[in-house]
């Protein structure tokens, strides 16, 4: 959308990141838009946005945001980035995925996506950093589009292939070396153990599937936005959640799934609070 300013965006994310204040955070924001993080149960807009950075600079003053992958399509904007800050005393590194729509370079709707538990164990997935200024240098010469034979052989099959998973099928969309990581497994999982864990997923969550929110695709990577819903010892649930695969071709060479194995173990146990890393109270 010619509208849409990505590189302009990105500039200011940067920045902020690398010298965070409410300011800097607030002026990312269209007058009407919204952000939501894990453990925050609706969106905030308005004020709000800025009593929420106020309270979580306050609560990690060294709180730090660095952009190593983006992908952008249509308004959409992922980026995916590692964080770092002091939480409740101990140091924590921990990586998200940021979804975006903007208007200009200012956004209308921000989800954050990461798991809030290993922000407490300082455990995530390792990020190779890129090149943010040359990545979007790189699409405005269009290097950021999804190629047609990408939607039609990976893209698109595999939004189809989760309205009805089953484990072999979504194993399928693996490269041979392929790897899966995510917030409830340790390690990298590869080869059978792909499938396997698909089995176990689904045997665990019943009727799930991930309905895609939104996605963007590039040579060598894409991103979606999830919404997962299921049931877990017949209770419901309906938790966001966002993923980044790096592709061989139109082969998955490696899955990072982002989601909040805390909002799923409040469908467990009701008694799980609904709160931000950031929030003063333990």
């Amino acid at each position: 959308m010619s509208n849409v300013d990505w590189k302009g965006f990105l500039a200011r994310f940067s920045r902020f990141g690398r010298d965070p204040t409410p300011a800097r955070y607030l002026d990312l924001f269209a007058a009407d838009g919204t952000v939501q993080h894990p453990g925050m149960p609706r969106p905030l807009g308005g004020d709000e946005i800025g009593r929420f950075i106020a309270t979580a600079l306050s609560a990690a003053p060294d709180f730090r945001l660095e952009p190593v992958r983006w992908c952008a399509r249509d308004d959409t904007l992922f980026v995916e980035a590692a964080t770092s800050g002091t939480v409740r005393g101990r140091p924590a590194a921990w990586a998200a995925i940021y979804c975006v729509t903007l208007r200009g370079d200012r956004v209308l709707r921000g989800r954050s996506y990461y798991d809030r538990a290993a922000v407490s164990s300082r455990r995530g997935p390792g990020l190779a950093h890129v090149d943010i200024e040359k990545a979007a240098d790189d699409a405005r010469n269009g290097e950021h589009l999804a190629s047609p034979e990408l939607q039609a052989n990976l893209i698109e099959p595999y939004i189809a292939g989760w309205r009805d998973p089953q484990p072999e099928r979504l194993a399928r969309f693996y490269a041979p070396i392929g790897r899966l990581r995510a917030p409830d497994i340790p390690g990298a999982l590869s080869g059978d153990d792909i499938a396997h864990h698909y089995r176990t997923q689904l045997a665990e969550m019943d009727e799930l599937q991930r309905h895609c929110q939104t996605w963007a695709g590039r040579p060598g990577q894409a991103f979606f936005e999830w919404r997962m819903t299921g049931a877990m010892a017949g209770r419901p649930f309906d938790i966001g959640g966002a993923e980044r695969l790096t592709l061989d071709g139109c082969r998955i060479a490696e899955s990072v799934s982002y989601f909040d194995t805390l909002a799923l173990a409040a469908v467990r146990d009701p008694s799980v609070a609904p709160t931000t890393v950031f929030d003063t109270a333990r």
